[in-house]
């Protein structure tokens, strides 16, 4: 019995939201002067989700973990100019030296990708490559593409060692094993320029969802000019991981169950390494 409220006698609403981000493999490119390892998107480098949406190209600079802590006695940009540059950096941040045992500490707000970036833009920057350092771990995983809509202020990639090695080997510079513990040991410096140029198209892009609401009138006796507008969603983020489950599975996420079933949870958001 209800009248439509839609468009053109309807009982649509058409509209476009924005949802996420997308990584579009065939927009994706990494090229580096001077390496002649095949680059392959999703395969050895991979976009951050996070990635500012734009292309860069720049030469290439090696500028440790990307850390400015001088309280901590650390800074890798102590004497390094990074204006203008793309730079390699290792993930996470320099480990405790105790003798010769290793501990890996509760990671700091140094840590977090988010950190380096903004520092790395603040500092001229114009894009951020990010590699795993050989001594945390010997499997060498990329960072899963998830995207949420937040955007960084400069492009940012993950790649895998085999691509750090080989423009590290270009340059002339040491191993990321021997980069890394010098690091780690000597807690100085070894930023540097490598003499390569290179090129990034993240391939990241915004990704619209054309969708529409359902929308029923059901008109009063007049004695009011009032309206009462009475929502609810059968599903409104399509089929796609669980944000709260933590099992990774697909499915449909239900209205009631969404924000009707009087629970509350919080999460944390992984981006901070």
């Amino acid at each position: 019995g209800l009248k439509p409220g839609g468009v053109e006698g309807t009982y649509f609403q058409p509209f476009d939201v924005s949802r996420g981000r997308k990584f579009d493999k065939e927009k994706a490119s990494l090229e580096i002067s001077g390496v002649s390892i095949e680059l392959k998107a999703g395969d050895n480098w991979t976009p951050f989700p996070f990635s500012a949406i734009a292309d860069v190209e720049g030469p290439l600079a090696f500028a440790g973990y990307g850390i400015e802590n001088p309280d901590g006695g650390y800074n890798d940009y102590d004497g390094f100019d990074a204006a203008g540059k793309v730079l390699l950096v290792f993930r996470y941040e320099p480990r405790k030296v105790e003798g010769e045992n290793r501990t890996t500490p509760e990671a700091s707000r140094n840590a977090h990708f988010e950190r380096k970036a903004s520092l790395a833009a603040s500092k001229g920057a114009k894009g951020l490559i990010v590699v795993n350092p050989p001594g945390r771990s010997p499997s060498d995983e990329l960072y899963t593409f998830a995207g949420g809509n937040e955007t960084y202020d400069i492009p940012c990639v993950h790649v895998k060692r085999e691509i750090a090695a080989a423009m590290l080997a270009a340059a002339g510079l040491p191993a990321l094993e021997e980069l890394e513990d010098k690091l780690e040991t000597d807690r100085k410096p070894l930023s540097r320029d490598l003499g390569l140029t290179v090129k990034i198209a993240p391939g990241v892009t915004k990704n619209s969802i054309h969708t529409r609401n359902v929308i029923g009138w059901l008109e009063g006796d007049g004695s009011t000019d009032e309206v009462i507008v009475v929502g609810a969603h059968y599903d409104h983020l399509g089929v796609s991981k669980r944000m709260f489950s933590g099992t990774g599975s697909e499915e449909i996420h239900n209205g009631a169950d969404d924000n009707a079933s009087g629970r509350s949870e919080e999460r944390r958001v992984g981006k901070e390494c």
